[in-house]
């Protein structure tokens, strides 16, 4: 079963793989990403899923009656309740690192897009007219940007920003001093950051602390000059509490590319914004990072079926199926 649809709609070499070696697909990517009750009347019987974020519960997965592995498209394995597969011998996969690079991509181009204000001229010359007077959004050159999440994608996004001059700070648990001080890198409180930067990034993972990471209180603590770029997870951020600010101009804009809800609900209030660029997550989705990503599905997804270990395990079954 395939509910990523990267997989199914550019992964055509590795669909015809899958198939030459007796494999059938069911694709579901039209669906997703699928709630735990519908997964629950669909898994049974199924060996082997290529997935979103589908929400893979311990409900869902109680009728899984065959399944071997979850291969997960991307990096989040948040919708998945790791220990319910572990129980029942249920391999989990992600692909980690294999979109570092697209995403970081990405990421500048969001914030040079919010900053620069480049989808509301594009529209206004696609309307007729040449708006060379409306309001300037400043410059990046020399700005500070702050980074919550230094991990992989964090530390990309903070090389790309060596080559804007930029000062970069950094929040997580976790210091890498060896990276920090090569890339001249100063780790500060949340708070700090907050308050210091002219651009915010997310690159955190979504767990139950993240979760409302990016709240009322931090949005106020930041400048008003000041951007939040999200190409992590929507639920990171309080999106009520964000669209007020937006709205209040609390802060300058933002540019995100996840949603609490997926895909955004058609009329929601943040597409109504000037001040607001929005992108239908996406950042992970370079030609380049798709086909590495497929072929790295595709190789799991045979391991598995032959009772073979595939790569990138984050969840350790008791006992994997025969």
């Amino acid at each position: 079963m395939v509910t990523a649809w990267p997989f199914i709609e550019l992964g055509n070499r590795q669909c015809a793989r899958l198939r030459e070696h007796g494999c059938e697909l069911h694709d579901l990517s039209t669906e997703a990403p699928l709630s735990a009750s519908r997964l629950r009347d669909l898994l049974p019987g199924i060996e082997a899923v290529i997935a979103t974020s589908d929400e893979y519960s311990a409900t869902a997965l109680a009728g899984a009656d065959s399944l071997r592995l979850i291969a997960r498209w991307g990096v989040g394995v948040d919708s998945i309740d790791l220990q319910a597969a572990a129980e029942k011998g249920i391999i989990v996969t992600n692909t980690p690192g294999y979109l570092t690079e697209a995403v970081a991509d990405f990421t500048f181009g969001l914030l040079l897009a919010a900053a620069r204000r480049i989808p509301q001229l594009h529209l206004r010359m696609r309307e007729g007219i040449f708006a060379r007077r409306e309001s300037p959004g400043p410059g990046v050159w020399r700005k500070t940007l702050g980074i919550i999440g230094l991990g992989e994608i964090g530390k990309a996004v903070a090389r790309r920003a060596r080559g804007f001059a930029m000062q970069v700070l950094a929040s997580d648990l976790q210091h890498d001093d060896e990276f920090a001080s090569r890339y001249q890198i100063r780790y500060v409180p949340l708070k700090e950051l907050l308050r210091r930067s002219d651009f915010v990034t997310l690159h955190c993972a979504l767990t139950p602390t993240t979760t409302g990471l990016i709240g009322e209180n931090e949005l106020r603590l930041m400048k008003r000059t000041a951007f939040l770029i999200n190409a992590a997870r929507g639920a990171v951020v309080d999106e009520q509490a964000l669209l007020r600010a937006l709205q209040e101009r609390w802060i300058a804009g933002a540019a995100l590319d996840t949603f609490c809800v997926e895909p955004l609900p058609p009329g929601h209030p943040l597409t109504a914004l000037d001040n607001c660029v929005l992108t239908p997550h996406v950042a992970s989705c370079s030609l380049e990072a798709i086909e590495d990503i497929n072929e790295l599905l595709c190789q799991n997804v045979l391991a598995v079926l032959r009772g073979q270990e595939p790569r990138h395990i984050v969840n350790r079954p008791r006992q994997v199926n025969d």
